[in-house]
């Protein structure tokens, strides 16, 4: 697998990703005009030279927010999104970032089990943020002034934001 940043050439991927894996995806004119504003940055991720992710997040001041974020539904669980999360993380540190934001459904449990390992804490809540289906999102924070995020938990078995660690996976 190879993680690279982002590029203009890379929005008909980024589009597909959105398209195939995404509820509520953005359009092809959304993804050329996030790709050429100045304060976004993000990665692709390629497995045998075909897009099987993708991250985009803005940076303003020192807040990084990560604004989508998608893996093709049948490469996840392969560390796919992990690595697409470190890469950004650390172009964030790089340009002296201190926090990283995100939303996320409440039922993303696989996407929540990420960020927990990952070391996001629980910012704050949207109720009915999320349409097709109707559900909540819980809005995320990483402290990155502590450095490079390391895998941890805060206990063996509940998780930061509420579930239940033997919680049966679920898909995205």
């Amino acid at each position: 697998m190879i993680i690279r940043p982002l590029t203009m050439s890379d929005h008909p991927a980024v589009f597909l990703l959105e398209k195939q894996n995404l509820t509520g995806p953005w359009t092809q004119t959304m993804v050329k005009g996030e790709l050429t504003n100045q304060h976004s940055l993000g990665f692709l991720a390629l497995a045998f030279n075909r897009p099987c992710g993708f991250i985009l997040a803005r940076l303003v001041a020192d807040e990084g927010e990560i604004i989508r974020f998608g893996v093709a539904s049948e490469q996840r669980r392969q560390g796919i999104g992990s690595s697409l999360l470190h890469a950004l993380l650390d172009e964030l540190l790089k340009r002296r970032a201190g926090q990283c934001f995100l939303e996320v459904r409440v039922g993303n449990i696989p996407a929540l089990k990420l960020y927990d390992t990952m070391g996001f804490t629980r910012a704050g809540l949207r109720k009915g943020y999320y349409q097709h289906p109707d559900e909540d999102g819980l809005i995320l924070k990483k402290d990155l002034s502590a450095g490079r995020p390391r895998p941890g938990a805060p206990d063996e078995n509940n998780s930061r934001f509420g579930y239940q660690r033997q919680t049966p996976f679920t898909s995205c």
